[in-house]
């Protein structure tokens, strides 16, 4: 199985920095975006399939105004050693570093 990046795209996410963002990307992309009707507990749910069923180089997230950053931050933080190459979260006010995983 080839290696992916896994960009997670939550819904209503500021797509500002998109054309740095992409150009990053140096092997496959998989990206998961939060449906319009689907609860963000879902969403994690299938953030936890991915990575449990593939191997991931790195996590970009694209985040929502207005969510609470906790729980995602902690689903990600569980699931941090399994991503090789870190964690990088771009939110509408901040671009967070790259994390190491």
């Amino acid at each position: 199985m080839q290696p992916v990046h896994l960009l997670v795209v939550e819904r209503d996410a500021d797509w500002s920095e998109w054309s740095a963002i992409s150009r990053s990307f140096g092997s496959t992309v998989l990206m998961l975006i939060q449906r319009a009707d689907e609860a963000i507990a879902a969403f994690y749910q299938r953030i936890q399939r991915c990575l449990a069923e593939r191997m991931v180089l790195q996590v970009t997230v694209m985040r929502a105004l207005g969510q609470a950053p906790g729980r995602l931050f902690s689903l990600l933080a569980q699931l941090g050693v399994s991503i090789r190459d870190g964690l990088t979260v771009v939110s509408p006010s901040i671009v967070c570093g790259t994390v190491a995983g």
